[in-house]
Order: structure tokens, then C-alpha cells, then sequence
């Protein structure tokens, strides 16, 4: 049985929902999100990404006309978050430094691996 048939689904959230609009060539089941707007929950649409044209994109298809969403707009400029750009010649070189870099970090320390093309992500390790 489905969670929203055992009546154990409140909301749905999608995090990025910026790729909705950006990126559905790369990920080309994000443009089948609209179709769940039928299942009659909240939905909680996250991105702090999203130029002005994508967020019109993303309340067209997802909502109908007059079905205006609270949509919440901040500064982006976060204090507490800091970041670094490293450019290797390969994939592995990219993942060498990171594994280098995550050995130092402590606990509440991140790092994200951006590459250029979609094969490369599973060179990545």
C-alpha cells in the first residue's frame, strides 16, 4: 500500500527543486515532479539557488493558476558557511584532494565535488 493510501503522508519535500527548471536533461525525472500536485498534501519546494525565471517556471507547473504558494525569499550570504575552489586535470586528482582535505575537517565540515559532465560523475569516488 502506498503512504498516502495508509494515510501516512502529510507533506512532500524537494530539496534543489532549482534542477526542476536547470537541469532536467540531467536528471529527467525531476521534470515528472508536477504530477504528484494531485495528491492532495502540502508541498514544500527548498532551493537558495533560484534566479527569479526559475521560481515562475516552478509555480507554473507545479501550481494551479490561482493557487498562489507562500514563497520565501532571503539573503543567500550566509556567514557561516565558507568555501574553496580547487581545479584539477582529472577526476581523480579532484577526489584525491578532497580525500586529502576531508582528513583535516572536523565534524560539522562538508565538501561537494562539482564535475562538468554527467559520465564523469561515476568516475568520481
Amino acid at each position: 500500500m502506498c503512504l498516502y493510501g495508509a494515510d501516512q503522508l502529510g507533506k512532500i519535500f524537494v530539496d534543489e527543486v532549482h534542477l526542476f527548471s536547470t537541469d532536467g536533461e540531467f536528471r529527467p525525472t525531476f521534470r515528472q515532479l508536477p504530477t504528484l500536485r494531485f495528491v492532495p498534501v502540502s508541498f514544500v519546494l527548498m532551493t537558495a539557488t533560484a534566479p527569479e525565471w526559475v521560481v515562475s517556471d516552478i509555480l507554473k507547473c507545479f501550481f494551479a493558476p490561482g493557487r498562489m504558494p507562500l514563497v520565501i525569499r532571503q539573503q543567500t550570504n550566509r556567514l557561516n558557511i565558507s568555501y574553496e575552489t580547487k581545479m584539477g586535470a582529472q577526476v581523480g586528482d579532484l577526489t584525491n584532494q578532497c580525500a586529502v582535505n576531508l582528513s583535516t575537517y572536523t565534524e560539522d565540515e562538508r565538501s561537494i565535488i562539482y564535475v562538468p559532465a554527467i559520465d564523469l560523475v561515476t568516475r568520481v569516488k
